[in-house]
């Protein structure tokens, strides 16, 4: 295995996110390659507001973008940075869901693995938490998603579901966050499933080009790493 892929391996299981100088799209894409099944790439870059889906395409306009959890199906996101710019904001936002079910009671959390949010473009619907044994939280939020359907869940759940979305407003407002401001040849990758991605605001004349890569990412026990 590529030393620069096994070395972002160890930082993605340990802390659920890594950060590398990989240089050009060639190098990040064949890492995202070896640390699993790459799924769909996409450029990120600056779109007439026209031209931008509702709901899922905020990252293609200059807004400050929320915490959200990008395509669910997938468990690692990687996002490399082909051109920067020398504007301010735009800043890359992580959150580690395991701070957010701290702050949560015991019930809130019980509660929240009941709750279940609609996929965009289709009828069916994922937990909004599973928890298992000796594994990370899973966690699927689409806050835009979450917040429109309050009136279609318990009122136990509707109450979980806003105290999970204040406290990821708190966090945000007071900065107690993640934050990275990528330069041209750098990369992120983070665990899909564990940490919540978001964005600073992006001056409108921003040229800033990244590229979002999709990973169905596979364990590889520690003996095997080499």
């Amino acid at each position: 295995m590529n030393p620069s892929a096994l070395n972002i391996r160890n930082r993605l299981d340990l802390n659920g996110y890594a950060v590398a100088d990989v240089g050009d799209r060639e190098n990040y894409l064949a890492i995202c390659n070896q640390l699993g099944k790459v799924t769909q790439t996409r450029e990120i870059f600056l779109k007439p507001r026209e031209q931008v889906e509702k709901y899922t395409g905020y990252s293609h306009l200059p807004d400050e973008v929320p915490f959200h959890t990008d395509h669910p199906l997938v468990n690692v996101v990687g996002l490399f940075c082909e051109e920067a710019d020398n504007l301010g904001g735009g800043e890359n936002l992580l959150i580690d869901t395991r701070d957010i079910l701290e702050e949560l009671s015991p019930l809130e959390v019980e509660v929240l693995k009941s709750v279940q949010i609609p996929l965009p473009r289709s009828e069916d619907r994922l937990p909004l938490l599973i928890i298992e044994e000796s594994q990370p939280p899973h966690v699927y939020w689409l806050p835009a998603f979450a917040i429109a359907n309050l009136d279609k869940l318990e009122n136990s759940q509707a109450v979980a579901v806003r105290r999970f979305n204040q406290v990821i407003s708190i966090r945000r407002r007071e900065k107690r966050h993640l934050f990275f401001k990528l330069k041209s040849g750098q990369a992120i990758w983070f665990d899909n499933f564990v940490m919540l991605h978001g964005r600073d605001q992006l001056d409108p004349l921003s040229k800033r080009l990244q590229v979002r890569a999709f990973i169905q990412y596979v364990r590889i026990p520690e003996r095997e790493r080499r």
